[in-house]
């Protein structure tokens, strides 16, 4: 339930918490049932482990929170990365391994006892010591990434029950509660736990401390309809995307709220399923990394957002029967594209991708090429459409070596085009 982000570097023992790249929790949600906690004064800079750069620090403790057995004097705890300073006082925040040593946790709160963020965690451990800290338990719920609002929560323990309501930014607090193992549901119709993330079931409330559990879900909402061209002939492997329709309509539409994509079958079809309940705008290549070859488009066959008709999906029910009919785009033209070195020479086995240097609704995506022997590639592109890419060339130890060539737009035409990419120079990391 503590979450960490991705982990760039572990500068443990700088001065500061182990990771500046991990979120931020309060300190009433740091104990576990294996935390051990205590203030230790390092007796040595720690011995290096082998292969790797962990060393073993011994501190002798000097205030004891959690997870020592009582009168313990003397510790050795396995540390990540930098040694400890000798002399110098820490807060540990350690866990005991299986073999029973102990590991300091990473994205923990160990770090030199005069830091801001260990005299905050330093104060609440002294007053849950104390008794003077409640128990209470923090749940938030959400549904295709975003927040989940008016989702009746229930919590259970072997003693007793209690429930809340989540709030706009899908959280609901549960305080003074009793300590114990809580089992997670939630009360309302329409949505059911989403399979494709792991929801927290139960959670383990210890005295004094505010454990944060997430239940993710999906709806059981769906849109279902066909997509054809301005000819009416069925469009097949086109990707769809919906998203919800903004509140305020000069907002563009947002990952941060609900949206799902779909490829159409060989007949056109296309259907949405575990939609949360709203209203959305379909269509293609709604945000800029683009993943149709045609441009931008909107339900029921618009280029402009003025023209869409956003879709309602219900609680509980599939809304069907929508034809969506593009736009004409034009006739089809080839399109060639031609790389080359520094030297000028064909560039054979380089890669022509997308490029998001340019942006904007007459852009459509390509799929990525390979160029041959001659150094080109070519795909067939559309009239009213325009293309933004650059040309890519791996190296033999990626991603040292690697070549790129500026970004090229193709504009709108009739007539076959061609164009020519130059690769930079290799990729080198500096000394």
């Amino acid at each position: 339930m503590r979450k960490c982000a991705l982990l760039l570097t572990a500068l443990l023992w700088q001065g500061h918490l182990n990771a500046s790249t991990c979120m931020v929790f309060p300190p009433c949600d740091l104990l576990r049932i294996d935390s051990v906690l205590f203030i230790g004064k390092a007796l040595d800079s720690g011995t290096l482990t082998s292969p790797d750069t962990r060393s073993y620090v011994r501190f002798s403790v000097q205030e004891s929170f959690t997870g020592l057995p009582a009168g313990t004097k003397e510790v050795v705890v396995l540390t990540e990365d930098s040694p400890a300073h000798k002399g110098q006082i820490y807060l540990i925040d350690a866990a005991r391994g299986a073999d029973g040593t102990l590991v300091s946790r990473m994205c923990g709160a160990s770090g030199e006892v005069t830091s801001p963020a260990a005299k905050e965690v330093l104060d609440y451990l002294r007053e849950r010591a104390k008794g003077e800290v409640q128990t209470s338990l923090r749940v938030w719920v959400s549904v295709s990434s975003s927040s989940l609002p008016e989702i009746q929560v229930v919590a259970s323990s072997a003693e007793n029950s209690r429930s809340g309501v989540t709030n706009k930014d899908g959280m609901v607090v549960l305080d003074d509660i009793s300590p114990g193992v809580y089992r997670l549901t939630i009360a309302n119709l329409h949505y059911t736990s989403d399979p494709k993330r792991k929801s927290d079931t139960e959670v383990q409330a210890l005295a004094g401390t505010c454990p944060v559990a997430q239940i993710y879900l999906q709806g059981d909402s769906g849109l279902r309809g066909r997509v054809r061209d301005s000819k009416g002939v069925s469009v097949p492997a086109l990707t769809l995307q919906a998203f919800q329709v903004p509140d305020d309509p000069a907002d563009t539409v947002s990952m941060e709220s609900p949206w799902y994509e779909v490829q159409t079958d060989a007949e056109g079809n296309f259907e949405l399923s575990n939609v949360v309940p709203g209203r959305y705008y379909l269509g293609t290549n709604l945000i800029e990394l683009r993943t149709a070859p045609i441009p931008r488009t909107y339900y029921p066959g618009q280029t402009g957002r003025d023209g869409a008709l956003p879709i309602g999906a219900k609680l509980g029910a599939v809304t069907d029967n929508l034809i969506y009919t593009l736009p004409d785009f034009g006739p089809k033209r080839t399109i060639k594209i031609c790389v080359v070195d520094q030297d000028g020479h064909p560039a054979a086995g380089a890669q022509v991708l997308d490029s998001f240097d340019a942006s904007g609704e007459a852009f459509a995506a390509i799929h990525r090429m390979e160029t041959g022997t001659d150094g080109c590639a070519e795909f067939n592109g559309l009239a009213k459409a325009m293309y933004a890419l650059y040309a890519f060339m791996p190296g033999p130890q990626p991603p040292l070596g690697a070549r790129f060539s500026e970004s090229a737009v193709v504009p709108f035409g009739e007539l076959a085009f061609e164009a020519s990419l130059k690769l930079g120079p290799p990729l080198l990391i500096p000394r």
